[in-house]
């Protein structure tokens, strides 16, 4: 049913894996939106890991709530964020922010912070575009009925 509705199967909160599990038979059955969030917060996946999922098709969506230091949600310098993009690289990385709530900072600020840092990193500007607009936008299927 995910497969012919064109819908994103995500590994949600679950252990590695059984990410890993889920993805492969996602695969098996013909789904191709495949999505990981944060999986260096609560999910605690490896380097290994996280390459695996890439390989499997899987995007990886990192929050920048958990990279702005203003967010009560803050644990890393943005330069482990910065890892995290190399180590599968732009074009299977989104960036989010699940940010939004009172008294955190608002999703705007956050990007605009985070990308300035990522970008006075090293990551090219089309690196930026492509991970906030064209990644989620594939993953979506909005890119199809442009």
């Amino acid at each position: 049913m995910i497969a012919e509705a064109g819908a994103i199967v995500s590994g949600g909160h679950m252990a590695p894996d059984k990410i890993a599990i889920l993805l492969e038979a996602a695969r098996k059955a013909g789904i191709t939106r495949l999505l990981v969030s944060h999986p260096e917060y609560v999910i605690e996946a490896t380097e290994q890991e996280v390459g695996r999922f890439a390989d499997l098709g899987a995007n990886i969506e990192h929050c920048l709530c958990m990279y702005d230091e203003d967010s009560e949600f803050y644990h890393w310098d943005v330069g482990v964020l910065k890892r995290w993009i190399d180590l599968v690289g732009p074009e299977r990385t989104s960036l989010g922010s699940d940010l939004g709530q009172v008294g955190n900072p608002l999703p705007i600020d956050a990007f605009r912070k985070a990308l300035d840092r990522l970008h006075d990193l090293g990551v090219r500007e089309a690196d930026l575009r492509r991970m906030v607009r064209d990644n989620p936008a594939r993953l979506l299927g909005l890119d199809e009925h442009a």
